[in-house]
């Protein structure tokens, strides 16, 4: 038996880039004196168990860097339409994690269009249930049906949020004319990226007419997300029921230069997001009475996403492997924890074999040096054993070096009882080598045939 390993150099993002400091210019539209009014208070009703049709809107142009430098640029475009039934649900902590809802999906759909290429991504029939939570770095979303997709979570990561929109209010009561600073936690769950080096986002109440408080927000963040560098700007305004205590409307526009990172492309995009929130009545929110079933804390294995990898097989992993490539029988995801990069795995399709039995543990030896070549420093103890649904695993570990880095490239053949293969390389430097095993052995279990 002969097969190839796709495999590439897995390094380690040894730190993000900082940008040169400079202070956010915020623009808050007219300055000019207002007419008198007394202050209002923007708070939100207690215990609030209304319900909501939500219509979310959004459009994005502008280009994407590859690797390839100026060669490398595509213009790209995406649009995206969603509209959903809303209940708020108790949070499961302080800041962020105080503000939850679920939310059961009528419309999710997105089209991306890079270069010629167009690709479209909507969230299955099946998974129209969502709880979404609020956290520092966006919106965390899952399914109590099941597993999403990496496409699903993506989708469902949005530049404009209502809940986001509800960290902006203020803590006390304000005039027309006044401005306020939101907490960091709140300004960064908004533009939702992983960690903010600078910056901050101003908010001003510019008038209240109606019983509609409108207010206008600007501000620039510096961070990084998903281990890439990246700048936004941003600008917009909601409208605030002053009676019904919500937000009825809000629109953002945001600019945004993302350096290339190890599991996403560099970019420099436009994007312009419009919400529009009307209250349900009674008979249209029969079908959110399942929000009071939501358990307090997410089930561990629900927030895991899943991937159809070769062989017939599915993956099911943590949030932290980011999906990188998937073409030719190849799938390649990547381990990224607080914006390092910490390991590779490629998962290739193997030559089915007879039923009931499996590749051998020296053949599979033979092809493992012979992947490697010259590469090849050392190769550990070759084990195998047998998992609980019948699939036989073999794996192979070993030692090389690539350029100055030494690594560890650990190889797992998976044989299905009908005799499907898959293999995996996982790819890890020596040093996040040595804690790496329990996080290989997590997620090889994770790899289940259909």
């Amino acid at each position: 038996m002969s097969f190839r390993f796709n495999f590439g150099r897995s390094a380690v993002l040894a730190s993000i880039a900082v940008m040169a400091c400079c202070n956010a210019n915020l623009s808050l539209g007219d300055e000019g004196p207002t007419q008198p009014s007394k202050p209002v208070r923007l708070e939100l009703r207690e215990n609030d168990d209304r319900c909501w049709q939500v219509e979310l809107k959004t459009e994005i142009s502008g280009d994407l860097q590859t690797a390839g430098g100026d060669d490398g640029t595509l213009p790209m475009t995406l649009s995206a339409t969603f509209g959903y039934g809303e209940r708020r649900i108790v949070g499961t902590g302080r800041d962020a994690l105080s503000l939850r809802s679920y939310r059961l999906f009528d419309q999710a759909a997105s089209t991306v269009k890079v270069g010629e290429k167009s690709t479209k991504t909507s969230l299955r029939e099946n998974r129209r249930p969502i709880v979404a939570q609020l956290r520092a770095d966006g919106i965390l979303g899952y399914s109590p049906e099941g597993r999403l997709t990496h496409g699903e979570a993506d989708l469902l990561r949005t530049p404009l949020d209502g809940l986001a929109l509800l960290a902006l209010l203020p803590s006390e009561e304000v005039a027309p004319g006044e401005s306020w600073t939101p907490e960091p936690w709140a300004t960064q769950s908004l533009v939702g990226i992983e960690a903010v080096l600078e910056g901050n986002v101003r908010c001003r109440l510019r008038g209240v007419k109606g019983g509609i408080a409108e207010v206008i927000f600007a501000g620039r963040l510096k961070g990084a997300d998903r281990g890439a560098g990246c700048d936004v700007r941003l600008h917009g305004k909601f409208d605030f029921d002053l009676t019904g205590q919500y937000v009825r409307s809000a629109v953002i526009t945001r600019t945004e230069k993302r350096e290339i990172g190890p599991v996403s492309p560099g970019m420099s995009v436009t994007t312009e997001a419009t919400l529009t929130q009307s209250l349900l009545d009674r008979s249209k929110s029969v079908e959110l009475a399942p929000a009071a079933e939501v358990p307090l804390n997410p089930p561990a294995d629900l927030v895991k996403l899943e991937l159809a990898v070769p062989s017939e097989a599915r993956l099911s992993c943590e949030r932290d492997w980011r999906l990188f490539h998937s073409a030719s029988g190849v799938v390649i995801v990547r381990l990224l924890r607080d914006g390092s990069l910490d390991a590779q795995c490629n998962i290739s399709g193997v030559r089915k074999v007879e039923s009931g039995t499996q590749t051998s543990p020296d053949e599979f030896v033979i092809d493992v040096q012979k992947a490697l070549g010259d590469r090849l420093g050392s190769l550990g103890e070759v084990t195998t054993y047998t998992r609980p649904d019948g699939v036989k695993a073999i794996r192979v570990p070993t030692t090389g070096t690539v350029g100055e880095l030494t690594m560890n490239w650990n190889y797992v053949m998976l044989t299905a009882p009908d005799g499907r293969q898959v293999a995996l390389l996982f790819s890890v430097d020596q040093k996040t080598g040595a804690d790496f095993a329990e996080t290989e052995n997590r997620f090889t279990d994770g790899l289940k045939f259909r």
